[in-house]
């Protein structure tokens, strides 16, 4: 070849240093009078491409980190010049590392759930993938950067939660996080005092409960439950229904009920608390059958007597609480005043010694009848007359009538010729027979007084 000027080659447009998945774009140009003559042989590191126009891209993804020497070569078919080169510099950056982070431990109590959320150091805009693994396992499916750990169906523990993030190929070292899932406690529950200790049948009383949430917090609900009666959601206990023995009120009777408190909150969890309701129910005064008298008389003749002596007097020395009250009537038809023991005021011309006279046919009759159940002498059976009450009626016949079964004896008796006639009037002529246990209200309506004593006394043992 003969001489000539050599071609003046000049690159552009490079930058260093790139990022290992980067490109440099070069362009070349010369000092020929004819650009289109030109042509470029380009190498890299001595090595040849297959590159021939003015333009190089120099791509760094797949390559080592390190410098790489990138040098254009031009000639010409234009008379009197020489080939001419020009190199450039490319240094090929390592893989960035990749830094993961996620939050501290955290504490959750047994079905409650917390969110990770990871990040990472990658540039903005590039693709960042984390891989989870919960206790060294990896967790499927996930592969954002969060993640919900739930701990329903857990047993309590300490669960490990780590991270890596990978970008541009390159994957961080493992980040880690722990749960520490705590087992909830139940809630608290406890029951105050009663307003009042015991309550009658048909009386209502409140159950005061208190209930405080568990660990796990969260609303609680009361729930009342009673082995009789009926309660309220509200607590509130109503005993009008509570099952008694109604067929026998002699006696006071109690019943103890049991009220079951249950506390729930949220999450189901529960705590019980048990008291009972003391329910009383009050003994009722017992009516026998009543005593009846002949027309305008006191006396308590034979079947009255069979009502006080075989009716009355045992259930009272079975009681020894109860108390008996007399009621005495009289009937339309009679003088309110009687002689008082019945009999007549002469006997064979001579006048009978005075015994107890009272002018009160009402009053006698109940004295009279007082007298058959306390005199304690003959027949007559002894019972203290402080557990006696009285009340005279007059001729009110409010309460029901209760003859007894054998009122034949009060039929008035006309000649034998004409027979008999009964006495429909005997039942108003009569003396109402109480039992009145501990604690039991008396008959309402009713003017009750203690009997009179020293009255009573004087009849003694009436025949």
């Amino acid at each position: 070849m003969g001489g000539g000027k050599a071609l003046r080659v000049n690159l552009s447009g490079g930058s260093t240093p790139v990022a290992a998945d980067g490109v440099v774009k070069l362009t070349a140009a010369t000092d020929a009078p004819d650009p289109t003559a030109v042509k470029y042989v380009w190498t890299i590191n001595g090595m040849g491409t297959d590159v021939q126009g003015g333009e190089f891209t120099f791509n760094a993804k797949g390559r080592e980190p390190g410098d790489y020497k990138i040098c254009a070569t031009a000639t010409t078919t234009a008379k009197g010049w020489q080939p001419g080169s020009e190199c450039y510099t490319v240094t090929v950056s390592g893989k960035s590392p990749v830094q993961a982070t996620i939050r501290g431990p955290v504490k959750v109590h047994a079905g409650q759930s917390t969110r990770f959320t990871a990040g990472s150091d990658a540039p903005s805009g590039e693709t960042v993938t984390y891989e989870w693994t919960l206790n060294g396992q990896t967790i499927p499916v996930v592969d954002g950067n969060d993640y919900t750990f739930n701990s329903d169906g857990r047993q309590p523990g300490v669960y490990d939660v780590c991270v890596t993030a990978t970008a541009h190929a390159v994957t961080s070292p493992k980040q880690c996080s722990s749960v520490t899932v705590v087992a909830c406690s139940n809630p608290t529950l406890s029951i105050g005092a009663l307003p009042s200790a015991e309550i009658f049948a048909g009386e209502r009383v409140n159950v005061p409960a208190t209930a405080q949430p568990g660990s796990c917090g969260g609303p609680v609900q009361l729930t009342y439950r009673a082995g009789d009666g009926v309660i309220a959601a509200n607590g509130a206990f109503d005993s009008t229904n509570v099952a008694f023995d109604r067929t026998n009120r002699s006696k006071l009777q109690r019943k103890s009920v049991p009220v079951t408190v249950t506390a729930t909150d949220s999450r189901g969890n529960t705590a019980t608390a048990q008291t009972n309701v003391i329910v009383k129910l009050a003994p009722s005064a017992q009516r026998l059958d009543d005593v009846l008298f002949a027309s305008r008389n006191s006396r308590v003749n034979n079947f009255g007597k069979r009502v006080l002596l075989e009716m009355l007097a045992p259930r009272l020395r079975d009681d020894p609480e109860a108390k008996v009250l007399l009621i005495g009537h009289i009937d339309e038809t009679e003088n309110g005043n009687g002689n008082g023991n019945g009999r007549p005021a002469r006997r064979n011309g001579r006048r009978r010694a005075p015994v107890a006279t009272i002018r009160q046919l009402d009053k006698a009759r109940v004295l009279n009848a007082a007298a058959v159940v306390s005199a304690g002498a003959g027949i007559c059976p002894s019972l203290e007359l402080s557990r006696i009450k009285v009340a005279y009626a007059g001729k009110a016949q409010g309460s029901e009538l209760r003859p007894t079964c054998c009122g034949s004896s009060t039929e008035v008796r006309a000649t034998k010729q004409a027979g008999a006639r009964a006495d429909t009037r005997a039942p108003y002529r009569r003396v109402e027979v109480w039992i009145v246990p501990a604690d039991a209200e008396l008959p309402p309506g009713v003017k009750v007084q203690d009997a009179p004593h020293s009255e009573i006394k004087a009849l003694n043992c009436p025949k």
